[in-house]
């Protein structure tokens, strides 16, 4: 019975959860690729390549042409921002996106090392 998992499903047959053995949850637990100290939505963006800037304005609802606006620049040089690494996004950029999005700047900063 080792490695057996077995899928619950509602009245209607609409699956609903997954029971596996716990030796193979650890190991699932042990090896994702997401920091846990981010909602679900934002670690999934950030799992398909994602940048953080882009992954929390994405989660929180926000419009980039609203961010570039409160930066004084073009949603055309905000949407570059987004698409270079963190470390590198000055940190005038990184302080008042933060602000727009109601985030610590730290949270716009700190990387994730991907194992995948």
């Amino acid at each position: 019975m080792k490695n057996q998992i077995t899928v619950l499903t509602d009245e209607s047959g609409v699956k609903t959860h997954a029971v596996v053995p716990y030796e193979e949850y650890v190991s699932l637990i042990e090896n994702r690729p997401y920091c846990q100290s981010y909602p679900a939505e934002v670690s999934e963006r950030l799992s398909i390549g994602q940048s953080l800037l882009k992954a929390w304005r994405k989660y929180k609802g926000v419009k980039a042409s609203q961010i570039a606006h409160r930066l004084g620049i073009s949603k055309q040089d905000y949407l570059c921002y987004e698409n270079i690494p963190g470390s590198k996004v000055p940190d005038i950029i990184i302080d008042e996106a933060a602000f727009a999005l109601g985030l610590t700047p730290q949270l716009l900063t700190e990387g994730v090392q991907w194992t995948r």
